[in-house]
């Protein structure tokens, strides 16, 4: 039985790239109750927790989500590639939009907080991992997914970003095994 309901496309969601006029989503709840990455469309994990619907968190789960935006982005990577050797740029635009979102997705989730793409400029300059000049880098993707150019700048990052996260999970486990000895 599918539970399809309509919510409101937030105000943290709002973007041309993704969402281009659309004021509402309709989503298929019990899809986002746990995690697939299947069903990272980037956006509907986020509008149904700003729509206060029950659903599967991804940002607070990185140690699952964030080796899975990994594997999948290594698949798109390969496709990509193979387009951008055969010059078929049009018909890697769609890919590189899917990409953009592995991007987009693991960054926000590896600083644990869900995706805004609302001003994101202004949200990932507060977040405490980010790659130097993403803003920049990711900018220059945007406003041209379609170029080869963009689809090595977004390799780039996907590179940092799973480098980044490395440091995080090390990170977090000495924290983990500190805490006992200091009782």
């Amino acid at each position: 039985m599918m539970n399809v309901i309509k919510v409101e496309l937030p105000t943290q969601l709002q973007s041309d790239l993704f969402f281009l006029n659309e004021q509402s989503l309709s989503v298929n709840v019990d899809k986002y109750l746990e995690w697939d990455i299947a069903t990272l469309n980037v956006g509907f994990y986020e509008a149904l927790y700003f729509n206060r619907v029950e659903s599967f968190q991804p940002w607070t789960k990185s140690e699952v989500v964030i080796p899975d935006i990994m594997l999948a982005w290594k698949e798109k990577q390969v496709i990509l590639a193979d387009l951008y050797a055969k010059r078929a740029a049009k018909e890697a635009t769609q890919h590189m939009k899917v990409s953009i979102k592995y991007a987009l997705a693991a960054l926000y989730y590896a600083n644990e907080q869900p995706i805004i793409l609302n001003d994101w400029q202004k949200h990932v300059e507060q977040l405490e991992h980010v790659p130097v000049n993403f803003t920049e880098r990711m900018t220059f993707i945007l406003s041209r997914p379609n170029l080869y150019q963009s689809f090595k700048a977004l390799e780039q990052i996907m590179i940092e970003l799973e480098k980044m996260y490395a440091r995080i999970t090390i990170k977090k486990q000495n924290v983990v095994r500190k805490k006992p000895s200091q009782a």
